[in-house]
Protein backbone atom coordinates (compact mmCIF):
# COMPACT_ATOMS: atom_id res chain seq x y z
CA UNK A 1 0.00 0.00 0.00
CA UNK A 2 1.64 3.18 -1.14
CA UNK A 3 -0.35 5.48 1.11
CA UNK A 4 -1.23 7.72 -1.84
CA UNK A 5 -4.71 9.17 -1.62
CA UNK A 6 -6.73 11.34 -3.91
CA UNK A 7 -7.15 14.93 -2.87
CA UNK A 8 -10.79 15.27 -1.95
CA UNK A 9 -12.75 17.15 0.65
CA UNK A 10 -16.06 16.12 2.12
CA UNK A 11 -18.24 19.04 3.19
CA UNK A 12 -19.73 18.16 6.55
CA UNK A 13 -21.98 20.93 7.82
CA UNK A 14 -22.00 24.51 9.00
CA UNK A 15 -21.31 25.91 12.40
CA UNK A 16 -24.36 27.05 14.28
CA UNK A 17 -23.34 30.20 16.11
CA UNK A 18 -24.78 30.35 19.57
CA UNK A 19 -25.36 33.45 21.63
CA UNK A 20 -22.64 34.93 23.78
CA UNK A 21 -22.13 32.96 26.93
CA UNK A 22 -22.50 34.90 30.15
CA UNK A 23 -20.64 32.36 32.27
CA UNK A 24 -16.97 31.43 32.28
CA UNK A 25 -16.22 28.43 30.06
CA UNK A 26 -14.40 25.37 31.32
CA UNK A 27 -10.70 25.64 31.90
CA UNK A 28 -8.54 23.87 29.35
CA UNK A 29 -4.99 22.93 28.42
CA UNK A 30 -3.44 21.42 25.27
CA UNK A 31 -5.98 23.27 23.10
CA UNK A 32 -5.45 25.24 19.89
CA UNK A 33 -5.88 28.98 19.33
CA UNK A 34 -5.94 30.41 15.80
CA UNK A 35 -6.44 33.99 14.67
CA UNK A 36 -8.48 34.38 11.48
CA UNK A 37 -9.46 37.92 10.59
CA UNK A 38 -10.58 39.57 13.81
CA UNK A 39 -11.55 36.39 15.66
CA UNK A 40 -9.68 33.85 17.76
CA UNK A 41 -10.94 30.28 17.40
CA UNK A 42 -10.15 28.08 20.41
CA UNK A 43 -10.66 24.37 19.81
CA UNK A 44 -10.42 21.29 21.99
CA UNK A 45 -8.31 20.85 25.09
CA UNK A 46 -8.46 18.98 28.37
CA UNK A 47 -9.78 20.21 31.72
CA UNK A 48 -6.84 20.60 34.14
CA UNK A 49 -5.00 18.91 35.67
CA UNK A 50 -3.22 17.02 32.92
CA UNK A 51 -4.38 13.43 32.45
CA UNK A 52 -7.79 14.24 33.93
CA UNK A 53 -9.37 12.66 30.86
CA UNK A 54 -12.14 15.26 30.86
CA UNK A 55 -12.86 17.41 27.79
CA UNK A 56 -14.33 20.91 28.24
CA UNK A 57 -18.03 21.08 27.46
CA UNK A 58 -17.42 23.96 25.01
CA UNK A 59 -15.49 22.28 22.20
CA UNK A 60 -15.25 25.47 20.13
CA UNK A 61 -14.99 29.00 21.52
CA UNK A 62 -14.72 32.22 19.55
CA UNK A 63 -13.34 35.50 20.84
CA UNK A 64 -13.98 38.69 18.86
CA UNK A 65 -10.91 40.94 18.97
CA UNK A 66 -12.29 43.67 16.69
CA UNK A 67 -13.50 45.67 19.69
CA UNK A 68 -11.84 46.62 22.97
CA UNK A 69 -12.35 44.33 25.95
CA UNK A 70 -11.12 43.74 29.49
CA UNK A 71 -9.71 40.35 30.42
CA UNK A 72 -11.75 40.45 33.62
CA UNK A 73 -14.92 40.27 31.53
CA UNK A 74 -14.20 38.40 28.33
CA UNK A 75 -17.31 37.66 26.26
CA UNK A 76 -16.91 34.38 24.43
CA UNK A 77 -19.14 33.01 21.71
CA UNK A 78 -19.73 29.27 21.95
CA UNK A 79 -20.02 27.61 18.57
CA UNK A 80 -21.83 24.30 18.28
CA UNK A 81 -19.89 21.49 16.66
CA UNK A 82 -20.88 17.97 15.72
CA UNK A 83 -18.06 17.36 13.25
CA UNK A 84 -14.81 17.41 15.22
CA UNK A 85 -14.84 15.14 18.29
CA UNK A 86 -13.47 16.33 21.66
CA UNK A 87 -9.69 16.20 21.47
CA UNK A 88 -6.42 17.61 22.83
CA UNK A 89 -2.78 17.98 21.69
CA UNK A 90 -3.78 18.86 18.12
CA UNK A 91 -2.29 21.70 16.07
CA UNK A 92 -4.13 24.35 14.07
CA UNK A 93 -3.05 27.05 11.62
CA UNK A 94 -4.57 29.50 9.16
CA UNK A 95 -4.04 28.74 5.45
CA UNK A 96 -5.82 27.92 2.20
CA UNK A 97 -6.20 29.82 -1.05
CA UNK A 98 -7.79 32.86 0.63
CA UNK A 99 -5.80 32.49 3.84
CA UNK A 100 -9.08 32.28 5.73
CA UNK A 101 -9.33 28.55 6.44
CA UNK A 102 -8.48 26.92 9.75
CA UNK A 103 -6.63 23.62 9.32
CA UNK A 104 -6.74 21.24 12.29
CA UNK A 105 -4.29 18.34 12.32
CA UNK A 106 -3.80 15.32 14.55
CA UNK A 107 -4.43 15.27 18.25
CA UNK A 108 -5.76 12.66 20.64
CA UNK A 109 -9.40 11.92 21.37
CA UNK A 110 -11.01 10.93 24.66
CA UNK A 111 -12.05 7.31 24.99
CA UNK A 112 -12.53 5.26 21.86
CA UNK A 113 -13.70 8.05 19.58
CA UNK A 114 -12.31 8.20 16.07
CA UNK A 115 -10.92 11.35 14.52
CA UNK A 116 -9.93 12.32 10.99
CA UNK A 117 -6.31 13.28 10.41
CA UNK A 118 -7.15 16.71 8.94
CA UNK A 119 -10.15 18.99 9.30
CA UNK A 120 -10.71 22.34 7.59
CA UNK A 121 -13.00 25.15 8.69
CA UNK A 122 -13.79 27.89 6.18
CA UNK A 123 -14.25 31.00 8.34
CA UNK A 124 -15.89 32.94 5.50
CA UNK A 125 -18.75 30.46 5.06
CA UNK A 126 -18.65 28.79 8.50
CA UNK A 127 -18.32 25.36 6.87
CA UNK A 128 -16.40 22.29 8.00
CA UNK A 129 -14.80 19.88 5.55
CA UNK A 130 -12.50 16.85 5.76
CA UNK A 131 -9.66 17.23 3.24
CA UNK A 132 -7.93 14.12 1.89
CA UNK A 133 -4.51 15.42 0.78
CA UNK A 134 -2.48 13.56 -1.81
CA UNK A 135 0.64 11.84 -0.54
CA UNK A 136 1.88 10.07 2.57
CA UNK A 137 0.88 11.80 5.83
CA UNK A 138 3.16 12.27 8.84
CA UNK A 139 3.69 9.62 11.49
CA UNK A 140 3.57 12.05 14.40
CA UNK A 141 0.09 13.14 15.39
CA UNK A 142 0.31 14.82 18.79
CA UNK A 143 1.88 17.72 20.61
CA UNK A 144 3.63 19.47 17.74
CA UNK A 145 3.93 23.18 17.08
CA UNK A 146 2.47 24.52 13.80
CA UNK A 147 4.49 26.74 11.49
CA UNK A 148 2.94 28.08 8.29
CA UNK A 149 4.71 30.23 5.70
CA UNK A 150 3.53 32.88 3.25
CA UNK A 151 2.65 30.29 0.59
CA UNK A 152 0.20 28.26 2.64
CA UNK A 153 2.72 25.53 3.50
CA UNK A 154 2.19 24.08 6.97
CA UNK A 155 5.39 22.62 8.46
CA UNK A 156 5.04 19.73 10.91
CA UNK A 157 8.11 18.51 12.73
CA UNK A 158 8.42 15.60 15.13
CA UNK A 159 5.56 14.83 17.44
CA UNK A 160 4.48 11.54 18.92
CA UNK A 161 2.02 8.78 18.14
CA UNK A 162 0.60 5.86 20.14
CA UNK A 163 2.65 2.69 19.67
CA UNK A 164 5.41 4.61 17.87
CA UNK A 165 6.68 7.18 20.34
CA UNK A 166 8.61 10.29 19.37
CA UNK A 167 9.73 11.04 15.80
CA UNK A 168 11.83 13.70 14.09
CA UNK A 169 10.45 13.75 10.55
CA UNK A 170 9.57 16.98 8.77
CA UNK A 171 6.34 16.94 6.74
CA UNK A 172 4.72 19.80 4.84
CA UNK A 173 1.02 20.12 4.17
CA UNK A 174 0.24 22.29 1.17
CA UNK A 175 -3.02 23.87 2.33
CA UNK A 176 -3.73 25.37 -1.11
CA UNK A 177 -3.19 22.30 -3.32
CA UNK A 178 -4.03 19.73 -0.60
CA UNK A 179 -0.94 17.55 -0.72
CA UNK A 180 1.66 16.06 1.64
CA UNK A 181 5.41 16.29 1.16
CA UNK A 182 8.18 14.83 3.24
CA UNK A 183 11.20 17.10 3.60
CA UNK A 184 14.74 15.94 3.01
CA UNK A 185 16.03 17.09 6.38
CA UNK A 186 19.79 16.96 6.82
CA UNK A 187 20.99 16.53 10.41
CA UNK A 188 17.56 17.14 11.96
CA UNK A 189 17.09 17.62 15.70
CA UNK A 190 16.48 14.57 17.87
CA UNK A 191 13.05 12.94 18.25
CA UNK A 192 10.74 15.17 20.25
CA UNK A 193 7.42 16.79 20.93
CA UNK A 194 6.36 19.63 23.20
CA UNK A 195 8.71 22.13 21.53
CA UNK A 196 7.98 25.64 20.23
CA UNK A 197 8.76 27.17 16.85
CA UNK A 198 8.75 30.58 15.17
CA UNK A 199 8.70 31.46 11.48
CA UNK A 200 10.89 34.47 10.72
CA UNK A 201 10.38 36.99 7.88
CA UNK A 202 13.54 35.72 6.16
CA UNK A 203 11.86 32.30 5.72
CA UNK A 204 13.73 30.77 8.61
CA UNK A 205 12.10 28.50 11.17
CA UNK A 206 13.51 28.65 14.68
CA UNK A 207 12.81 25.52 16.72
CA UNK A 208 13.21 25.87 20.45
CA UNK A 209 13.03 23.35 23.24
CA UNK A 210 14.36 22.45 26.62
CA UNK A 211 13.30 18.87 27.09
CA UNK A 212 12.96 17.28 30.48
CA UNK A 213 14.25 13.72 30.67
CA UNK A 214 12.26 10.92 32.27
CA UNK A 215 12.52 10.48 36.00
CA UNK A 216 15.53 8.41 37.07
CA UNK A 217 15.97 6.39 40.22
CA UNK A 218 18.00 7.52 43.21
CA UNK A 219 20.68 4.97 42.32
CA UNK A 220 20.93 6.40 38.81
CA UNK A 221 21.00 9.93 40.19
CA UNK A 222 24.12 9.06 42.16
CA UNK A 223 26.09 8.34 39.02
CA UNK A 224 24.19 10.32 36.36
CA UNK A 225 23.81 14.05 36.07
CA UNK A 226 20.40 15.24 35.03
CA UNK A 227 20.57 16.98 31.66
CA UNK A 228 18.29 18.87 29.38
CA UNK A 229 18.83 20.49 26.03
CA UNK A 230 17.88 23.70 24.33
CA UNK A 231 18.03 23.59 20.56
CA UNK A 232 17.67 26.35 18.03
CA UNK A 233 17.52 25.11 14.46
CA UNK A 234 18.01 27.71 11.75
CA UNK A 235 17.36 28.14 8.05
CA UNK A 236 14.89 25.71 6.61
CA UNK A 237 15.45 26.55 2.96
CA UNK A 238 13.46 25.69 -0.13
CA UNK A 239 15.03 24.03 -3.14
CA UNK A 240 13.87 22.25 -6.26
CA UNK A 241 14.01 18.46 -6.11
CA UNK A 242 12.40 15.34 -7.56
CA UNK A 243 10.35 13.29 -5.15
CA UNK A 244 9.33 9.61 -5.28
CA UNK A 245 10.54 9.19 -8.87
CA UNK A 246 8.23 11.89 -10.13
CA UNK A 247 9.50 13.66 -13.24
CA UNK A 248 8.07 16.95 -12.06
CA UNK A 249 9.92 19.32 -9.78
CA UNK A 250 8.56 19.97 -6.32
CA UNK A 251 9.59 22.11 -3.42
CA UNK A 252 11.51 20.15 -0.83
CA UNK A 253 13.28 21.42 2.23
CA UNK A 254 16.53 20.92 4.03
CA UNK A 255 18.06 22.39 7.14
CA UNK A 256 21.06 24.57 6.36
CA UNK A 257 24.26 22.67 7.17
CA UNK A 258 26.06 25.81 8.27
CA UNK A 259 23.48 26.75 10.87
CA UNK A 260 22.33 23.30 11.82
CA UNK A 261 21.67 22.84 15.54
CA UNK A 262 22.65 25.08 18.39
CA UNK A 263 22.56 22.59 21.21
CA UNK A 264 23.31 23.53 24.77
CA UNK A 265 23.88 20.81 27.34
CA UNK A 266 22.96 21.93 30.84
CA UNK A 267 24.57 20.12 33.76
CA UNK A 268 23.60 21.41 37.17
CA UNK A 269 22.70 24.83 35.69
CA UNK A 270 26.13 25.18 34.00
CA UNK A 271 26.28 25.86 30.28
CA UNK A 272 28.39 23.83 27.91
CA UNK A 273 28.25 24.44 24.19
CA UNK A 274 28.20 21.20 22.23
CA UNK A 275 30.56 21.08 19.27
CA UNK A 276 28.54 20.24 16.17
CA UNK A 277 29.10 19.83 12.44
CA UNK A 278 31.02 22.81 11.08
CA UNK A 279 33.22 25.70 12.12
CA UNK A 280 30.50 28.08 11.01
CA UNK A 281 28.05 26.43 13.33
CA UNK A 282 30.55 26.44 16.16
CA UNK A 283 31.16 30.16 15.71
CA UNK A 284 27.44 30.82 15.75
CA UNK A 285 26.91 28.64 18.79
CA UNK A 286 29.53 30.55 20.70
CA UNK A 287 27.53 33.72 20.21
CA UNK A 288 24.74 32.48 22.47
CA UNK A 289 24.94 34.54 25.61
CA UNK A 290 22.91 36.08 28.37
CA UNK A 291 20.53 34.61 30.91
CA UNK A 292 19.72 31.20 29.50
CA UNK A 293 16.18 30.04 30.27
CA UNK A 294 15.79 27.30 32.83
CA UNK A 295 14.68 23.76 31.97
CA UNK A 296 11.18 23.70 30.49
CA UNK A 297 8.83 22.23 27.94
CA UNK A 298 5.21 22.90 26.90
CA UNK A 299 5.98 26.62 26.66
CA UNK A 300 5.06 29.11 23.96
CA UNK A 301 7.21 31.19 21.61
CA UNK A 302 6.21 34.16 19.47
CA UNK A 303 7.97 36.64 17.23
CA UNK A 304 7.98 40.21 18.53
CA UNK A 305 6.37 43.05 16.54
CA UNK A 306 9.79 44.24 15.31
CA UNK A 307 10.66 40.73 14.03
CA UNK A 308 14.00 40.99 15.84
CA UNK A 309 13.11 39.11 19.03
CA UNK A 310 11.57 35.82 20.04
CA UNK A 311 9.60 35.85 23.29
CA UNK A 312 9.05 32.63 25.23
CA UNK A 313 6.60 32.23 28.08
CA UNK A 314 5.81 29.56 30.64
CA UNK A 315 6.38 25.83 30.49
CA UNK A 316 6.48 22.77 32.70
CA UNK A 317 9.43 21.72 34.86
CA UNK A 318 9.13 18.02 35.76
CA UNK A 319 8.92 14.81 33.78
CA UNK A 320 5.11 14.85 33.69
CA UNK A 321 5.05 18.61 33.04
CA UNK A 322 2.45 19.06 35.77
CA UNK A 323 4.54 21.64 37.63
CA UNK A 324 4.73 25.18 36.27
CA UNK A 325 7.63 27.58 36.55
CA UNK A 326 7.80 30.41 39.00
CA UNK A 327 6.39 33.67 37.72
CA UNK A 328 9.77 35.43 37.71
CA UNK A 329 11.27 32.61 35.64
CA UNK A 330 8.52 32.38 33.03
CA UNK A 331 9.43 35.10 30.50
CA UNK A 332 12.58 35.35 28.38
CA UNK A 333 13.59 37.14 25.19
CA UNK A 334 16.01 35.92 22.51
CA UNK A 335 17.59 38.74 20.52
CA UNK A 336 17.99 37.39 16.97
CA UNK A 337 20.69 39.92 16.11
CA UNK A 338 23.02 39.16 19.00
CA UNK A 339 21.79 35.59 19.68
CA UNK A 340 21.53 36.43 23.36
CA UNK A 341 18.92 35.68 26.01
CA UNK A 342 17.61 38.17 28.51
CA UNK A 343 14.83 38.68 31.03
CA UNK A 344 12.88 41.76 29.91
CA UNK A 345 11.93 44.59 32.21
CA UNK A 346 8.27 44.25 33.06
CA UNK A 347 5.65 46.38 34.75
CA UNK A 348 2.12 45.51 35.77
CA UNK A 349 0.88 42.60 37.84
CA UNK A 350 2.83 39.46 36.79
CA UNK A 351 0.63 36.37 36.31
CA UNK A 352 1.45 32.81 37.28
CA UNK A 353 3.45 30.86 34.76
CA UNK A 354 1.48 28.51 32.52
CA UNK A 355 2.08 25.35 30.53
CA UNK A 356 0.16 23.77 27.65
CA UNK A 357 -1.26 27.17 26.71
CA UNK A 358 -1.39 28.84 23.29
CA UNK A 359 -0.06 32.29 22.53
CA UNK A 360 -0.74 34.71 19.68
CA UNK A 361 0.50 38.17 18.72
CA UNK A 362 -2.27 40.63 17.88
CA UNK A 363 -1.12 44.17 17.25
CA UNK A 364 1.04 45.21 20.18
CA UNK A 365 -0.10 42.40 22.47
CA UNK A 366 1.12 38.91 23.23
CA UNK A 367 -2.17 37.15 23.97
CA UNK A 368 -1.95 34.05 26.18
CA UNK A 369 -4.96 31.71 26.14
CA UNK A 370 -5.84 29.30 28.95
CA UNK A 371 -3.32 26.56 29.94
CA UNK A 372 -2.41 24.93 33.25
CA UNK A 373 -0.75 26.44 36.31
CA UNK A 374 -3.25 29.10 37.36
CA UNK A 375 -6.53 29.24 39.20
CA UNK A 376 -9.69 31.29 38.91
CA UNK A 377 -10.45 30.73 42.55
CA UNK A 378 -9.46 33.32 45.11
CA UNK A 379 -6.66 31.81 47.18
CA UNK A 380 -4.89 32.87 50.35
CA UNK A 381 -3.47 35.86 48.54
CA UNK A 382 -7.00 37.02 47.81
CA UNK A 383 -6.31 37.13 44.06
CA UNK A 384 -7.54 35.10 41.10
CA UNK A 385 -6.35 35.06 37.49
CA UNK A 386 -8.01 35.41 34.12
CA UNK A 387 -8.07 32.87 31.31
CA UNK A 388 -6.69 35.44 28.86
CA UNK A 389 -3.42 37.26 29.59
CA UNK A 390 -2.23 40.38 27.76
CA UNK A 391 1.39 41.49 27.56
CA UNK A 392 2.05 44.80 25.80
CA UNK A 393 5.29 44.13 23.87
CA UNK A 394 5.34 47.32 21.80
CA UNK A 395 8.21 48.82 23.81
CA UNK A 396 11.34 46.67 23.93
CA UNK A 397 12.66 48.63 26.90
CA UNK A 398 9.76 47.54 29.09
CA UNK A 399 6.88 45.11 28.61
CA UNK A 400 3.60 45.70 30.41
CA UNK A 401 1.12 43.17 31.76
CA UNK A 402 -2.31 44.69 31.26
CA UNK A 403 -5.98 43.73 31.33
CA UNK A 404 -7.16 46.18 28.64
CA UNK A 405 -7.16 45.18 24.96
CA UNK A 406 -7.31 47.80 22.22
CA UNK A 407 -7.45 46.22 18.74
CA UNK A 408 -5.04 47.52 16.09
CA UNK A 409 -7.93 48.47 13.78
CA UNK A 410 -9.57 50.48 16.55
CA UNK A 411 -6.41 52.48 17.14
CA UNK A 412 -5.73 53.01 13.45
CA UNK A 413 -9.33 53.97 12.76
CA UNK A 414 -9.21 56.57 15.53
CA UNK A 415 -5.98 57.96 14.13
CA UNK A 416 -7.33 57.90 10.59
CA UNK A 417 -10.58 59.54 11.66
CA UNK A 418 -8.62 62.25 13.43
CA UNK A 419 -6.60 62.86 10.28
CA UNK A 420 -9.76 62.89 8.18
CA UNK A 421 -11.35 65.41 10.54
CA UNK A 422 -8.30 67.67 10.34
CA UNK A 423 -8.25 67.42 6.56
CA UNK A 424 -11.98 68.16 6.45
CA UNK A 425 -11.56 71.23 8.63
CA UNK A 426 -8.68 72.46 6.46
CA UNK A 427 -10.66 71.89 3.27
CA UNK A 428 -13.74 73.58 4.73
CA UNK A 429 -11.70 76.57 5.85
CA UNK A 430 -10.08 76.87 2.43
CA UNK A 431 -13.44 76.67 0.68
CA UNK A 432 -14.84 79.32 3.01
CA UNK A 433 -11.95 81.68 2.33
CA UNK A 434 -12.13 81.13 -1.43
CA UNK A 435 -15.91 81.56 -1.39
CA UNK A 436 -15.61 84.81 0.57
CA UNK A 437 -13.06 86.18 -1.86
CA UNK A 438 -15.22 85.16 -4.83
CA UNK A 439 -18.25 86.87 -3.26
CA UNK A 440 -16.34 90.09 -2.74
CA UNK A 441 -14.90 90.06 -6.26
CA UNK A 442 -18.29 89.21 -7.79
CA UNK A 443 -20.03 91.98 -5.83
CA UNK A 444 -17.41 94.47 -6.99
CA UNK A 445 -17.89 93.56 -10.67
CA UNK A 446 -21.68 93.69 -10.36
CA UNK A 447 -21.43 97.13 -8.80
CA UNK A 448 -19.12 98.34 -11.61
CA UNK A 449 -21.50 96.96 -14.22
CA UNK A 450 -24.46 98.68 -12.63
CA UNK A 451 -22.56 101.97 -12.41
CA UNK A 452 -21.49 101.85 -16.07
CA UNK A 453 -25.04 101.10 -17.17
CA UNK A 454 -26.35 104.06 -15.23
CA UNK A 455 -23.75 106.36 -16.76
CA UNK A 456 -24.68 105.21 -20.27
CA UNK A 457 -28.36 105.99 -19.66
CA UNK A 458 -27.45 109.57 -18.77
CA UNK A 459 -25.50 110.27 -22.01
CA UNK A 460 -26.84 113.23 -24.18
CA UNK A 461 -27.21 112.10 -27.83
CA UNK A 462 -25.46 114.12 -30.52
CA UNK A 463 -26.43 114.30 -34.24
CA UNK A 464 -25.12 111.32 -36.20
CA UNK A 465 -24.37 109.46 -33.06
CA UNK A 466 -27.69 108.95 -31.32
CA UNK A 467 -27.84 106.64 -28.41
CA UNK A 468 -31.34 105.27 -28.15
CA UNK A 469 -32.19 103.85 -24.72
CA UNK A 470 -35.69 102.43 -24.49
CA UNK A 471 -36.84 101.47 -21.08
CA UNK A 472 -39.55 98.88 -20.49
CA UNK A 473 -42.11 101.56 -19.72
CA UNK A 474 -41.25 103.48 -22.90
CA UNK A 475 -41.70 100.36 -24.97
CA UNK A 476 -45.07 99.71 -23.37
CA UNK A 477 -46.20 103.29 -24.04
CA UNK A 478 -45.13 103.21 -27.70
CA UNK A 479 -46.72 99.80 -28.19
CA UNK A 480 -49.98 101.13 -26.77
CA UNK A 481 -49.87 104.19 -29.08
CA UNK A 482 -49.20 102.01 -32.13
CA UNK A 483 -52.00 99.61 -31.23
CA UNK A 484 -54.43 102.53 -30.66
CA UNK A 485 -53.48 104.14 -33.95
CA UNK A 486 -53.89 100.82 -35.74
CA UNK A 487 -57.37 100.31 -34.27
CA UNK A 488 -58.42 103.85 -35.24
CA UNK A 489 -57.18 103.34 -38.76
CA UNK A 490 -58.98 100.02 -38.95
CA UNK A 491 -62.28 101.41 -37.77
CA UNK A 492 -61.92 104.51 -39.95
CA UNK A 493 -61.33 102.43 -43.01
CA UNK A 494 -64.27 100.14 -42.18
CA UNK A 495 -66.80 102.88 -41.57
CA UNK A 496 -65.65 104.88 -44.58
CA UNK A 497 -66.73 102.02 -46.78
Amino acid sequence: MSGQRESTAEIMNKFEVKSQITYKPDLRLAHTATLIGDKIYILGGEIPPRFSGKPPKETVLCLDVSTPFNTNEVKYIEISNDVVPPHHYAIAAKGGANNSTLFLYGGETFGNQTMELVYAFDAQYSAWSVPKPIGVPPVGKSYMFPVIDYNGLLYMFGGSAPGIGYVNDMFILDTIHSSWKKANAINPPSNRDGYSAVFLPNKTIVYMEKTVMSEITNQEKSRTKRKSTITIDYNVRTKKNKIDGDDQEHNSFEIDRQHTILQIEIEERKMQLAERQTANHRALAEKIDGMIPSVRAAFSAVLGPDAQRVIIFGGGTNSTLTNSLRSEDSLYVLDLNTISWSVPKISGKPPSSRAFHRTLVIGKYMVVTFGSGYSRETGESGESENDILLLDISNNDKYVWTTRFEPPSFTSQSSSQSKINKIGIAIGTSIGIIGGIALIVGSFFLYKQYKNRKERNMVIPTPGNEIIKLTEETLKERTAVVEKSSRNNFFQSKFSR
